[in-house]
């Protein structure tokens, strides 16, 4: 039972608005995938230190941050900034830059529209919280403006309920907000959740009646912010919220849950501020945490002090049923996340920065023979958005991680191909399993091991064969 963050990439099996959003191996080489996975944008390059000082026009010919600007252009609905101050201009650039480029909260709080593209954040997806009850389930809020139906919190409340999981809905108890991730976001200092806020206060309203709730039994208490850092393998304290640290590489380092690794005192002082910066993105807002290990929390499901599964931190696993819908459309069945920081089969311990970023930029495998595209739910459409320096700093923290060895460090499954009598399978010797449970799928491919085929197929007699639908990993799908 995963009532908890997890959930949020599920949310993807009833909004379309992003196709790819949280795993990242690839349908196999032998048959198109059908799909880009989202268009190339960013330069891949390397930046300067400083993503936080003030450069460049902004609107109007107002100086703004890069990543204010980069906010700005990359939100998809317009924003009015006429009447903003220069500061809030600022804020309002940098709340969407964090909504658009981090955290891809459309990805989940999209309104679903089958007549025209969804409506930005919107609201109104159901997750499923219970799996023993498909009656309950929880739906996305509704986050524009719109004065009857939308984000009806105040400033203090929003940082609130993102910092402590507090569900301001209920207001006969306290209750927990389930699927959304507060607990990634409630690292985020202050003025980052301020900024989203500001940016949700000016986005175009959509009308859209969210249902009530239905948790079943699954009602938890908030949970306090902790005055220091507690989900890792060491402690420490939370850098002081007084504006002397804009990029967040103090915090960024504060919140990373592995003990510092070795190579951090040789890095130069450039790299030292990245490795911070980008364990901020990683660990605060991106939720890297929640797809790339598995389980992402230690126990599970999380209970205080929601400590993370550090042994497989970033190591992949866990697998994604691709809506049936969307099957046809991206060519895929079911994905596993992949393993980032294993010692000998993570993704970073042989990726150079130039593969990594035109990676996240394109949204397509530049480590894989025909470059397929990334897999479902990867958001690569907002990480795509990224400033050039914010690539580099993911990559500087990644890149320098103590590397995750043992059980977990194994090389992860690639894309069960979906198929159908106009697609046929391409790879030698393979045909279109079809199976109306699990969908349509390629088998009968060469294999060694069950690494070498699709997400959750097995290795029997040297060739792919489809799993059983009692299996455990299809079990643990979402």
């Amino acid at each position: 039972m995963r009532p908890l963050s997890l959930l949020t990439k599920f949310s993807l099996c009833f909004v379309f608005a992003s196709p790819l959003a949280c795993s990242s191996n690839e349908s196999n080489p032998s048959q198109s995938t059908g799909g880009t996975g989202g268009a190339a944008g960013g330069t891949g390059g390397k930046a300067g230190t400083g993503g936080a000082a003030m450069g460049g026009a902004g609107m109007g010919g107002v100086t703004l941050s890069e990543r204010a600007q980069k906010g700005l252009m990359a939100s998809p609905v317009p924003i009015n900034t006429a009447s903003l101050s220069d500061a809030d201009k600022e804020k309002v650039g940098t709340g969407s830059y964090i909504v658009n480029a981090l955290a891809d909260c459309n990805g989940c709080h999209a309104k679903a529209n089958p007549m025209a593209p969804p409506d930005f954040l919107g609201g109104g997806t159901p997750f499923p919280v219970d799996p023993t009850d498909p009656t309950h389930l929880v739906y996305a809020r509704n986050l524009t403006p719109d004065p009857t139906t939308g984000l009806a919190l105040t400033e203090a409340e929003f940082v609130t309920a993102l910092q402590t999981g507090r569900d301001y809905h209920v207001t006969t108890s306290d209750e927990q907000l389930l699927v959304m991730p507060w607990l990634i976001f409630r690292w985020m200092e202050s003025s980052d959740l301020k900024a989203i806020y500001a940016y949700l206060k000016q986005i175009p309203a959509v009308m859209n009646q969210v249902p009530a709730d239905n948790k079943g039994a699954l009602k938890f208490p908030s949970y306090p912010k902790p005055a220091q850092y507690d989900a890792g393998d060491q402690t420490r304290p939370l850098p002081p919220e007084d504006g002397t640290d804009p990029d967040r590489v103090a915090l960024g380092r504060a919140i990373q849950p592995l003990a510092e690794p070795a190579s951090y005192a040789s890095l130069s002082a450039t790299d030292q501020k990245r490795f911070g910066r980008g364990s901020y993105i990683a660990n605060a807002v991106g939720q890297c945490n929640d797809c790339h290990t598995n389980p992402p929390n230690n126990p599970f499901p999380p209970q205080p002090p929601f400590t993370i599964n550090t042994a497989a931190y970033l190591t992949g696993g866990t697998v994604f049923r691709v809506p049936p819908p969307l099957q046809p459309m991206i060519h895929q069945t079911r994905t596993m996340s992949e393993n980032l920081a294993g010692q000998t089969n993570g993704f970073i311990a042989t990726a150079d920065q130039a593969t990594f970023e035109l990676t996240i930029t394109t949204g397509l495998h530049q480590d894989r023979a025909g470059n397929p595209p990334l897999g479902f739910p990867m958001p690569a459409d907002a990480f795509k958005n990224m400033t050039p320096e914010d690539l580099v700093s993911v990559f500087t923290y990644l890149k320098n991680l103590t590397p995750r060895t043992g059980a977990a460090d194994v090389r992860r499954q690639v894309v069960a191909r979906w198929c159908d009598a106009s697609n046929p399978c391409m790879g030698a010797g393979e045909t279109c399993h079809m199976d109306a449970m699990l969908g349509n799928e390629c088998i009968g491919g060469a294999c060694s091991t069950d690494a070498d085929c699709g997400a959750c197929q097995t290795c029997a007699t040297g060739t792919c064969q489809a799993p059983s639908p009692t299996s455990a990993c299809i079990m643990t799908a979402f």
